[in-house]
């Protein structure tokens, strides 16, 4: 045997051997609904273990429903796990990322579709503060945590929101430059 074709041989039978032990543990292409987040994302892992453990991961489509039949100005009475995308930090000069207090204004949303989850003064990992905008950046996938808010029409998390889990590696912190 040549050396190319056993390196083929042991090649082939590594793959074989990985698409058959990952056949079980391998994520529902239909884990996360129509969201149309792209598959291969460091969260992935997380929230299906997360769904798996507390039934209850919603999309941004599921959480502006609920907000939705809240009624304007109610808030609901238990947390909900929601998954998006983040579209962006809230500019709006009242709304500008302060260190001091390490709170962000952002919008969640999914890929497929133009409606936004808004997450209102949200705090990182276990309700830390923030301290870089980085920390959660356009695109990032996350999950948060909190209550649903219909505040008057706009459907957010309400004040005190928290950050899960992010495909983000800074959202724990920015590394020392």
């Amino acid at each position: 045997m040549t050396k190319s074709f056993r390196h083929t041989i042991l090649l082939l039978a590594a793959i074989t051997f990985v698409a058959v032990s990952c056949k079980d543990n391998a994520i529902p292409s239909d884990t996360l609904g129509t969201d149309g987040i792209q598959q291969s994302r460091v969260v992935y892992d997380t929230v299906y273990n997360l769904r798996a453990a507390t039934g209850d991961t919603i999309d941004i489509e599921t959480a502006i429903q609920v907000a939705t039949d809240l009624g304007p100005g109610k808030t609901s009475t238990k947390d909900y796990y929601i998954i998006g995308a983040v579209k962006g930090h809230d500019t709006r000069t009242n709304y500008q990322f302060d260190p001091k207090y390490g709170n962000f204004y952002v919008y969640l949303g999914n890929k497929i579709g133009n409606r936004s989850f808004y997450c209102y003064r949200i705090f990182g990992y276990n309700g830390a503060k923030f301290t870089d905008l980085r920390q959660m950046s356009h695109g990032d996938i996350v999950v948060v945590c909190g209550k649903i808010q219909n505040y008057y029409g706009t459907a957010q998390l309400s004040q005190g929101g928290k950050l899960i889990t992010s495909d983000n590696p800074l959202a724990a912190g920015i590394p020392e430059e």
